[in-house]
């Protein structure tokens, strides 16, 4: 187990104010840098194709992208 004093260090020795300014600034780097082929292998990396197939279309339907007359 990783004390919380050690994370706070950590974030600190990489020249962060904290923890959560490291947090904010590691997401918004993944955002901004990873191209959409790597979010979706970052996403489904170790996913069946089943399971990929199933979370896109999830995502369609709820989106309302099947209505009629699309």
């Amino acid at each position: 187990m990783i004390s919380e004093s050690t994370v706070v260090r950590f974030a600190s020795g990489l020249g962060y104010a904290g923890f959560p300014d490291f947090q904010k600034n590691l997401a918004d780097w993944v955002k901004n840098k990873l191209n959409t082929v790597e979010k979706v292998g970052a996403k489904y990396g170790h996913s069946s194709q089943s399971e990929v197939l199933k979370s896109v279309l999830t995502g369609d339907i709820d989106k309302g992208c099947f209505r009629q007359g699309r």
